[in-house]
C-alpha cells in the first residue's frame, strides 16, 4: 500500500485513543503515504505527528456543510487515489465518502 487514508472519529477522547494507529500502519507499511480525515475540532490532535503526512479536514459544520461541497469534497478525496482506507469509527456518513462510485 502507498496511500493510505484513515477516517478518524468526530470525539477528543477517541482520536487520542487512536493515535497508535499510526504508527502501527507506518511499522507495517514503512514507506506509505498516511493521511487522517479528521474533523476542525480534533485537528490538533494529529498536526504534527510524525507518523501521519497529511491532516484533511472535514469541515462538516461549515465549508462542506450542503449537499454540493460534500461532493466537491469526496472528489478531492478521489482525486488523491488511496490505495487503503480504514473507518475508525462506525458511521453511515464515513463510508459514503471514501466507497461512493466514481
Amino acid at each position: 500500500m502507498k496511500k493510505i487514508l484513515v477516517v478518524e472519529v468526530n470525539w477528543l477522547g477517541d482520536a487520542i485513543l487512536t493515535t497508535p494507529v499510526f504508527k502501527a500502519l507506518k511499522e507495517k507499511y514503512p514507506c506509505s503515504y498516511t493521511g487522517v480525515m479528521a474533523v476542525e475540532r480534533i485537528r490538533g490532535v494529529f498536526e504534527g505527528n510524525p507518523y501521519i503526512d497529511e491532516v484533511i479536514v472535514f469541515d462538516e459544520k461549515g465549508a462542506q456543510k450542503n449537499i454540493l461541497e460534500k461532493i466537491k469534497f469526496i472528489n478531492f478525496l478521489r482525486k488523491k487515489r488511496f490505495d487503503a482506507v480504514f473507518l475508525i469509527h462506525r458511521s453511515l456518513p464515513a463510508p459514503l465518502f471514501v466507497f461512493l462510485p466514481e
